[in-house]
């Protein structure tokens, strides 16, 4: 069996404990957000399988003549673990507002859990969005914080298990960039990333030097960090990659991909560099949250393919402008964006990654075997 754990987020509700199945006496309620429903993301799941599958799926207690789950299997809150009792998904009617505009309401199936009764979190009850949902709001420009108010219509499915999304594990507000004074290698030398403009050209390592095309500057500030701590940036340390690799401290948010290369990846996926996700090098001593920031400006470096630059010495991407990566950066810069590449409005467009990007399972993989053997997650 296979145990894995993801972190996620929801809003915790308050309604009456259910008596028999499927939380089918849940009547049509409107919860508004920060007092009927309460935003938590020290949530996480932890599912039992029988395989190393990519679809997750997550069982209830009260299974309806279904297999139950496993003993391991269901939803740590601020590290305490409880079983569900039932899950289920709820037609809903959401309101969106963003600032300065017009409150908007639009229609989803979210899914509900309620902890059992008797566990460390008794009778908790959260809700969430489907994966499709979150796609859905940020197509139309809303972010997490735009949500005014849940509505419970009717029951959409019955309970008993449910696949879950882990794409928005830690919220879907979170950008993929470097932070401002991370110097960029370029043919004039190394260069601040937020003194770069268009044209400007930078070293990349699979296509000399390249002219940047778009830029992009994003700013949070105290509270900001404050309301949702996963916005703050990675600190990767000087050395903690590998010889010298960063030469110097780097700061990039969570989901920026930094270059490993070594053997291990070699012998794991044919192939000896791959993207990894930065947030998942935190096991790793030089490697930790930022929090002795009061404000933090994230800066966004676009070309006309992904690239691999040298960002204070060690090898990260260029933003990826893959579907998800431009639902992060906000509305106003994927329109500049499609202005520059109106082909990524295409559909069946797929922009062509410039190194492999490992799953969460493998990459975890991955570094646990660098880990364990005590090798240089980039060797020379």
């Amino acid at each position: 069996m296979v145990t894995r754990t993801y972190g996620t987020w929801g809003w915790v509700i308050d309604i009456p404990n259910n008596s028999g199945n499927d939380l089918e006496n849940i009547s049509p309620h409107t919860y508004k957000i920060g007092s009927g429903a309460v935003y938590r993301d020290d949530l996480a799941f932890r599912d039992t399988s029988a395989n190393e599958t990519d679809r997750p799926w997550i069982g209830d207690t009260d299974n309806d003549g279904g297999s139950p789950p496993g003993a391991d299997e269901g939803v740590l809150v601020d590290g305490k673990f409880s079983q569900i009792n039932e899950i289920a998904r709820y037609n809903v009617e959401i309101e969106l507002q963003k600032p300065g505009g017009k409150p908007e309401v639009l229609e989803y199936r979210f899914f509900i859990m309620q902890l059992d009764s008797d566990g460390a979190n008794p009778g908790m009850t959260f809700i969430r969005p489907r994966d499709d949902d979150i796609q859905d709001m940020l197509s139309k420009g809303y972010k997490q914080t735009d949500v005014n108010s849940i509505r419970l219509v009717s029951k959409s499915t019955p309970s008993g298990s449910s696949e879950y999304g882990t794409l928005y594990a830690d919220s879907f507000d979170q950008p993929f960039c470097y932070v401002e004074g991370t110097e960029i290698l370029t043919k004039a030398g190394a260069q601040r990333v937020e003194s770069l403009a268009p044209g400007d050209l930078v070293l990349t390592r699979d296509n000399g030097y390249q002219p940047v095309r778009w830029i992009g500057h994003r700013s949070l500030n105290a509270e900001q960090l404050a309301a949702n701590p996963k916005l703050r940036p990675i600190r990767i340390r000087a050395g903690a990659l590998g010889e010298n690799t960063p030469s110097t401290d780097l700061l990039v948010s969570r989901q920026h991909r930094i270059l490993i290369r070594s053997r291990i990846a070699q012998r794991m996926f044919g192939t000896s560099e791959v993207l990894v996700a930065a947030v998942q090098l935190l096991s790793f001593e030089g490697c930790e949250i930022v929090d002795d920031l009061d404000e933090v400006v994230y800066c966004h470096l676009l070309f006309d393919r992904h690239e691999i630059v040298i960002a204070n010495g060690a090898e990260a991407e260029s933003l990826f402008t893959g579907p998800e990566a431009l639902k992060r950066v906000g509305p106003e810069a994927v329109a500049e964006i499609y202005a520059l590449f109106p082909e990524l409005r295409d559909h069946d467009y797929t922009p062509v990654a410039a190194r492999p990007f490992p799953t969460y399972r493998d990459a975890r993989s991955l570094l646990h075997r660098h880990d364990k053997s005590i090798t240089q997650l980039v060797s020379a």
